[in-house]
């Protein structure tokens, strides 16, 4: 290096920010079903990163912290998450139903299961014969039940061609 010259090291940082920001973007996907998919991926480059920076710019504690609270929130995280998932009274589902004039059919299975519809999206256009439609449904359920049972009791009507948990 040329004496004299000054250089800005935070200059280093700025260009990590940038690149894995570009890199963390194209990960993220939304779905037809419009579902958020890679956030996670996306946040674990953006933690890697910065763990790259610690180590590069000597913080060897702040890594080692930042590494134990990163695992923890990525194994041990997820199983709480889902047992509180499971517990929710509220469910999001999407249906795939051979025919938008079945929706009544499965509004009455709703009924009957003593569920509130909170909220219907009809999407005729993602279909992937012609005559079949998406529902997308936010139900509030009055009493616990696992959400399993709901899935299944639903997914047995002869008009569902497919069910999924949002």
């Amino acid at each position: 290096m040329a004496a004299g010259v000054k250089t800005d090291v935070s200059r280093f940082g700025a260009q990590v920010i940038n690149g894995v920001g570009f890199l963390g973007a194209g990960t993220v996907l939304v779905t037809e079903r419009q579902e958020v998919k890679g956030l996670t991926t996306a946040a674990g480059l953006w933690a890697s990163a910065c763990i790259g920076l610690a180590i590069g710019a000597g913080f060897y504690e702040c890594m080692a912290v930042s590494f134990a609270l990163m695992l923890l929130s990525m194994k041990a995280l997820p199983p709480i998450e889902n047992a509180l998932i499971a517990r929710s009274p509220v469910l999001d589902i999407c249906v795939e139903l051979d025919s938008v004039s079945n929706i009544g059919q499965l509004i009455a299975c709703i009924k009957t299961m003593n569920l509130c519809i909170c909220d219907v999206e009809i999407n005729r256009e993602n279909g992937r014969m012609p005559g079949q439609s998406i529902v997308i449904l936010n139900l509030l359920s009055k009493k616990r039940q696992p959400h399993e049972n709901i899935i299944a009791h639903l997914a047995s009507l002869p008009c569902v061609r497919s069910i999924d948990e949002l």
